[in-house]
């Protein structure tokens, strides 16, 4: 039999090119590859320790069938699939860009407010698609999330994807241990696969989200079991904790995402990205009016603006201020010098300013890409901002079954493929 590794060079049905190594990983070997009709594309190749079991060459070619179900341009498709020699695989888009694992690493492991907003805003987009769909990724991670040259999100390997409704027993037959310990939800991180369902991907939604705006993982371990005992056990801890500048409003959406219970998370992808647009607005107007507090506060059950408060204080201070100056004045004025006079009312609405109410609108800074023609080249032309890279993620992050594949060539091109996933069996 083949081995995966070493294709470099052959040609797959007398019609794709294996042109350069890309990426190497647990369960795959992705290459860069040329059509003999001049398309450049990724091809990911099982293999060969894998091949042999046929539940898992079942998976594997599963994937183009879930990854083209989403229906989101945001959601990288797969373009054929065969065997060679036994050896499975699949063609995929390639990408000129860089994952958001190298973006975050390339700005100090902590992005602006802003951007990192606004990266979750889009991923988040995706996943509605998904979850639309039925499809629960099982396996969102920065190193699976791929921001293009123009600024578009996109989301990779659908590998681990579940589809709603009946669903082979192959995870707990096996006794495979399937996603990335320092992104799984509590259910998942138990083996729970049964209760399994849109709101596993919104806590991983949620702990990049947290990663990315305070430069650590929600549960922070040595090794990828002792991340996976405190996902299965522990609570996440408060955001503003470790990032008091995220505005409140901001950090009450991620922190209800990350709720231990799932009962406590928000139902699904939609609701969540609703609830971000507006808690950006409000988080952005509240910014304006006070400074935000330094000392965590408190969720609450639903992503409302927590500055109200804030800003009441504000204004009530504003009229003790009048208030205390006004009667200095009155003691210092002569008998005959008082007038009766009325005293300025105070609007009821100084004292609470209403949380402002956006319709759902895409985000102006990340947005979605558009739909990939397979009969267009798959690289895109425009120039990329210069990119900066940076070092890998604490082991404790490494995917245990999936993979993703980080296109390193010049120009920096990225592509979906493994990042050495971690297989536990029970």
């Amino acid at each position: 039999m083949l081995h995966a590794e070493e294709l470099l060079g052959r040609t797959l049905r007398e019609r794709w090119s294996l042109e350069q190594k890309l990426a190497v990983g647990g369960t795959s070997v992705v290459y860069a590859a040329r059509h003999r009709n001049g398309k450049r594309v990724a091809i990911k190749v099982l293999s060969e320790r894998l091949a042999v079991d046929a539940r898992a060459r079942t998976r594997f070619l599963r994937e183009a069938y879930v990854a083209n179900k989403v229906g989101h341009p945001g959601a990288v498709g797969v373009l054929d699939d065969g065997v060679e020699e036994d050896l499975p695989f699949l063609v995929m888009e390639l990408i000129d860009g860089e994952t958001l694992e190298q973006k975050w690493i390339s700005a100090g492991r902590r992005l602006p407010v802003d951007d990192a907003v606004a990266v979750i805003t889009s991923l988040l987009d995706i996943l509605a698609a998904a979850h639309r769909a039925g499809i629960v990724h099982r396996d969102v991670k920065p190193s699976n999330v791929l921001i293009d040259v123009e600024g578009n999100v996109r989301l990779l390997d659908f590998g681990l994807a579940r589809l709603d409704g009946p669903e082979s027993t192959t995870v707990t037959t096996t006794g495979t241990m399937m996603g990335t310990p320092a992104f799984m939800a509590p259910e998942q991180a138990r083996g729970l696969w049964a209760r399994i369902d849109a709101r596993t991907d919104l806590w991983a939604a949620s702990a990049v989200a947290f990663t990315l705006l305070t430069g650590r993982h929600v549960h922070p371990g040595s090794t990828p079991n002792e991340v996976m005992i405190a996902a299965g056990t522990q609570p996440a801890p408060k955001l503003r904790a470790f990032a008091p500048d995220v505005p409140v409003a901001i950090a009450q959406v991620f922190e209800r995402g990350l709720s231990f219970r799932m009962e406590d998370r928000f139902d699904d992808a939609s609701q969540m990205l609703d609830a971000l647009r507006v808690a950006r607005i409000s988080g952005a107007a509240s910014l304006a009016i006070t400074t935000t507090p330094t000392v965590p506060e408190e969720p609450a059950g639903v992503p409302t603006p927590a500055r109200s408060r804030s800003r009441t204080l504000v204004v009530v201070g504003a009229l003790v201020v009048a208030a205390v100056a006004a009667l200095a004045s009155w003691r210092r004025a002569p008998a005959d010098a008082l007038i009766a006079a009325e005293p300025a009312a105070t609007s009821p609405a100084a004292s609470s300013i209403p949380s402002p109410v956006v319709s759902p609108t895409p985000s102006p800074v990340v947005s979605s890409a558009q739909p990939p023609s397979i009969a267009s080249a798959m690289v895109t032309k425009t120039k990329a901002p210069a990119p900066t890279s940076v070092p890998s993620p604490p082991s404790a992050s490494l995917s245990v079954v999936a993979e993703t594949a980080v296109v390193s060539a010049a120009p920096s091109v990225v592509a979906s493929a493994p990042s050495d996933p971690l297989e536990r069996r029970k």
